[in-house]
């Protein structure tokens, strides 16, 4: 092994440990009529102040088997100290019921919730939440 491969190699473990060491990772509680439901939620502060968040969810249920009308899951994040919170994006489950929502918010300590909807573009939450984690921060 040479000299440079052996350099490059260690600032290259070394880049991928720093880029992971700023993530903050949260786990999302799962409601008691989805407790198989898991979800990670991992958050970084963008260049621009904005908190970029991923939420990566498992073994949901598909949405109509929690009520007939409702077609899909939404994320929302409500911002300490506040009441309504802001859809950040609809969660979509493929055929394994997992799942990959990547977003940002203007917030920087805040709730987050998913909920089972009828539609994507719900301006307001319905009552079937589904995961939860509760003052998240980058």
């Amino acid at each position: 092994m040479t000299k440079s491969f052996r350099r490059t190699t260690l600032t290259l473990l070394t880049s991928i440990a720093l880029l992971g060491a700023c993530s903050t990772h949260y786990t999302l509680r799962p409601a008691e009529r989805t407790l198989g439901a898991a979800a990670t939620l991992s958050l970084d502060k963008g260049s621009d102040g904005n908190t970029r968040l991923q939420l990566e969810a498992k073994y949901l249920p598909l949405p109509d088997s929690l009520g007939p009308s409702l077609k899909t899951y939404v994320v929302w994040v409500r911002e300490a100290n506040e009441m309504r919170p802001v859809n950040v994006g609809q969660l979509r489950i493929d055929s394994d019921r997992k799942g990959t929502l990547v977003s940002s918010t203007p917030f920087q300590k805040f709730d987050v919730f998913v909920t089972a909807e009828r539609d994507g573009t719900v301006q307001t939450p319905s009552d079937y939440i589904v995961l939860s984690v509760a003052e998240a921060k980058p």
